[in-house]
């Protein structure tokens, strides 16, 4: 909960948002033949493990910042041995303090992370194919 904006409620809580934005960025960066959140029949060949350590906005000196703080995890679910790793601790500036912003700011945040963990992830998936 975050408690700057104690007059304000999530329109989706923030934890289904987030999960809602990487199944979605996924699917569209086509790295996967399929990509979902529900079990499956099937046991699939990799898994995403995610954690959030920090989701919030902070006050310092007077200005406001959204805090994303996460990582990524691929695994391979046989082994569950992580094959590609990516995390990050960002804080980046709001103009004002507003939740809408806030929500704003932090899917920017996770865009940009994902690209970056997408990137590592393609690069795996390219070397392994080579073996």
């Amino acid at each position: 909960e975050l408690t700057y904006f104690v007059y304000h409620v999530w329109a989706v809580k923030p934890e289904d948002a987030l999960l809602n934005l990487v199944e979605h960025y996924l699917q569209t960066r086509r790295l996967f033949a399929n990509v979902g959140s529900r079990l499956w029949r099937t046991t699939p060949d990799y898994q995403l493990a995610t954690r959030v350590y920090r989701l919030e906005a902070v006050e310092q000196k007077g200005r406001f910042f959204a805090h994303l703080h996460m990582n990524f995890e691929l695994k391979d679910s046989n082994s569950n041995q992580i094959l590609v790793f990516h995390t990050f601790n960002r804080h980046v500036p709001l103009q004002k303090k507003n939740v809408n912003q806030l929500a704003a700011v932090v899917s920017q945040i996770l865009q940009e992370e994902l690209q970056v963990f997408s990137d590592k992830v393609e690069t795996f998936l390219k070397s392994a194919q080579k073996e």
